[in-house]
């Protein structure tokens, strides 16, 4: 009775690995398809990701939460080969960036700036804190009330995704995958 019971639960499980694998697969697809549909209309030639292998999980008492955290990490990098193969057909590059901080320092300030733009792992706070400013849920502001040269006062907010997105957009490749 208890291996009839055990077969069940393995077949059952196997069947919803198959599935969620298929929906990884579809949502892949579907990103890589809408990804390089909109770098071909703007005529972008380099794609750039975050490198999101520098944010180290601790452990966590529950398992759900780091095999979800895990699973993300996976499935982002999925996501970037899947798009960096098919972009490679098209003529488009893709490259991975250095994500550390970047939705916590201000993209504009940032320009311009080899401090804020060449961020690496060993990157420390205090080198970087006149360029950060303050995150309140998806908002971002800077904290800066001058421009860098001192003319005019500064006042900059922003959703923080874009901030982020702005600031990978000028940072370095650490990677290539074309």
């Amino acid at each position: 009775m208890m291996e009839n019971a055990n077969f069940h639960i393995d077949k059952t499980l196997s069947c919803l690995w198959d599935k969620i694998n298929h929906i990884h697969l579809e949502i892949r697809n579907q990103l890589r398809h809408r990804i390089l549909q909109i770098a071909q209309f703007y005529r972008v030639s380099l794609v750039k990701f975050e490198d999101l292998s520098w944010s180290r999980h601790s452990k966590k008492a529950v398992s759900g939460k780091w095999i979800a955290y895990h699973q993300i990490h996976w499935f982002h990098s999925k996501i970037i080969q899947h798009v960096g193969q098919a972009a490679k057909r098209v003529g488009i590059k893709v490259g991975v960036v250095n994500a550390r901080w970047s939705s916590q320092i201000c993209s504009h300030c940032a320009i311009g700036n080899d401090i804020a733009l060449n961020i690496t792992m060993q990157s420390n706070k205090n080198h970087l804190h006149d360029y950060f400013g303050s995150r309140t849920g998806k908002q971002f502001r800077c904290k800066q009330t001058l421009y860098k040269d001192g003319t005019s006062h500064h006042k900059f907010e922003l959703d923080a995704d874009l901030n982020a997105a702005r600031n990978v957009s000028i940072r370095p490749l650490i990677r290539s995958f074309v």
